[in-house]
């Protein structure tokens, strides 16, 4: 467990290293260029790093073991922290959008946009690159560890990169072909502004019904039966009741047993069940069975 959050810091620290990279050379470029889109992109950017910030403090209280006041450990302090992330990426989205939408009213009344230099297009193309392969990189780890809050980090870093395909259209569009083909680019900022917010309410709906403590699904739920009924000697599952706490599954149940076995006995089948749930939902989930009396005859029909 700890080990996997390391792993998530770590992730999140080379994205923090490049985004302020990124965002130092697509500032001096914009400023130094006269694009204002360059400029906008680079502050972008910079965003991203408040969102790496709020996923390395989500995953260092995660990461802390169960104590007397959190039983169920800190894991919702990660799931938190996505929610954040969402919230985040969502208000990225809107921005963009309206920015783009400003941009073509002006366009449209008549405005020419500053033709900025090749300079600035490769900076806009180096940071469409590196950003991809960063969501890439941070989304195949997040997928690996099963956390929320990094994989909803790696959907910010794609917000990047949709923001820097946007400027880099309009950056060439001002440059090689200019006149009114220079609305390709609050085009794309409004169609990459939607595609961020869609994105973003996805991830912020997951989450928040994690912190609500949603069921982790019909089909798990199927599953958790299937494993039950494949126990002998255990009958009549009902009472259950399923969550997550960040990555951990959290799953509570009652099974029927025949009252003529002993207390050992039945503490085994139950043992059984408890290790078999382990096995599909992970070692580190917390796993309830409560066993009650059921006589053998009826045991038999079920």
């Amino acid at each position: 467990m700890e080990n996997e959050y390391r792993y998530g810091k770590k992730v999140t620290a080379v994205g923090t290293v490049v985004n302020i990279i990124l965002s130092v050379i697509k500032l001096i470029i914009g400023f130094l260029s006269g694009s204002l889109a360059l400029i906008a992109d680079g502050f972008h950017s910079l965003s991203d790093l408040a969102s790496d910030i709020v996923v390395f403090v989500g995953l260092s209280f995660a990461e802390k073991p169960d104590d007397s006041s959190h039983h169920f450990g800190h894991g919702k302090f990660e799931t938190f922290a996505a929610f954040l992330v969402g919230a985040m990426l969502a208000l990225a989205g809107i921005v963009i959008g309206k920015d783009s939408v400003q941009l073509l009213i002006r366009v449209y009344n008549g405005e020419q946009l500053h033709s900025p230099g090749v300079i600035a297009l490769i900076a806009a193309l180096t940071s469409i690159l590196f950003k991809e392969v960063l969501f890439r990189y941070t989304k195949t780890a997040g997928e690996k560890i099963k956390s929320p809050s990094i994989i909803a980090n790696a959907w910010h870093h794609r917000s990047d990169a949709f923001s820097s395909i946007g400027t880099s259209l309009g950056i060439s569009g001002a440059i090689f072909i200019g006149g009114k083909w220079a609305i390709l680019d609050p085009l794309a900022g409004v169609i990459v502004g939607l595609i961020l917010v869609k994105e973003a309410f996805s991830i912020m709906r997951e989450n928040l019904a994690q912190l609500l403590d949603a069921s982790i699904g019909s089909q798990s739920i199927e599953d958790i039966y299937t494993i039950i009924k494949s126990v002998e000697e255990c009958g009549e599952p009902h009472n259950l009741r399923t969550r997550r706490v960040g990555k951990r599954v959290v799953i509570s149940l009652h099974i029927r047993v025949d009252d003529n076995l002993t207390v050992k006995h039945a503490h085994d089948i139950s043992s059984k069940i408890e290790n078999k749930l382990k096995d599909k939902f992970g070692h580190d989930s917390i796993v309830m069975v409560h066993v009650e009396p059921m006589s053998g005859k009826t045991l038999q029909n079920y």
